[in-house]
């Protein structure tokens, strides 16, 4: 999906296809179509949030303007937001969806700091995938810090944290 290889639709089957055919579970294509639909519908009522997310979106807050570069899915990712209670924090979502373009396409980046009227020299990218979100705001320029949540190989491309206590100190 990220490489463009699929489509958003492809990828909400195939997931689930693939899934009943490793369980030996063979079901019709309009019985996957509605198990993905309520799957991403059911995904987004889930407000899981990061041990540290509402002190650290707190203090970048009164700081900062703050903004969402993602390559969810644009239905769910305001959701989701809304859901979590933290919506208000930002300013923009910028969503593959939307701006046509996903991490990390330099693209998506140019049409964020476009929209926010800023310049890459003075904005920071916090994320959780070193291709994406990492390279794709280092490449434009950006500023980064890697949130590696994921267990990503180390590297030496920005700092790192592992939680985002650890974040909160930086600032």
């Amino acid at each position: 999906y990220r490489e463009n290889r699929i489509t958003q639709e492809e990828l909400r089957f195939n997931r689930l296809s693939k899934t009943f055919d490793q369980l030996n579970s063979s079901l019709s294509e309009s019985v996957l179509h509605e198990i993905s639909e309520l799957y991403i519908n059911y995904l987004s009522t889930f407000p899981h949030l990061f041990e540290g997310t509402i002190d650290l979106l707190e203090l970048l807050d009164e700081r900062y303007r703050l903004h969402v570069i993602t390559n969810g899915f644009d239905e769910v990712q305001h959701f989701k937001m809304k859901n979590s209670g933290i919506h208000s924090y930002f300013e923009h979502i910028f969503t593959a969806d939307k701006v046509g373009y996903k991490k990390p396409h330099p693209q998506i980046f140019i049409e964020a700091l476009k929209v926010t009227e800023t310049q890459a020299s003075h904005s920071l990218m916090i994320g959780d995938s070193l291709e994406a979100d990492i390279l794709g705001a280092l490449g434009q320029g950006m500023q980064a810090i890697h949130f590696n949540s994921h267990g990503e190989e180390e590297h030496d491309k920005c700092p790192i944290v592992y939680s985002l206590n650890e974040l909160i100190r930086v600032f």
